[in-house]
Order: structure tokens, then C-alpha cells, then sequence
């Protein structure tokens, strides 16, 4: 069994859940982010479409 590892996000490494929490924050709702991922013994880079927060 296993999955996608995400490797980097918005150009940054990702070793932690943490860092992609970090990385999420700091994005624009609306926006995209860039994700690396392992899948498969492959790398393979995706473009995330972020939702746009409702901040009260």
C-alpha cells in the first residue's frame, strides 16, 4: 500500500506536515501552489487551485 509523498511545496522542501500547513498560510486564496510529489518511483510536479478563504 501506499500513495503520493509530497516533496516540496512553493519551492520549498517538506520534511513535516508542518511545512505544508506553513506553506498553505502563507498562499492567496484564489491562487495556485506548486507541489513535487513521489508517486511510483517517479517525480511529478502538480498545480494546486487554491479556494479562496472566508476571513471573518
Amino acid at each position: 500500500m501506499g500513495g503520493d509523498v509530497i516533496t516540496r511545496i512553493a519551492g520549498q522542501p517538506v520534511t513535516t506536515l508542518q511545512d505544508i500547513q506553513t506553506a498553505l498560510v502563507s498562499q492567496q486564496g484564489g491562487g495556485t501552489v506548486e507541489l513535487m510529489i513521489q508517486r511510483d518511483g517517479e517525480t511529478r510536479e502538480l498545480v494546486l487551485n487554491l479556494a479562496a478563504r472566508n476571513v471573518e
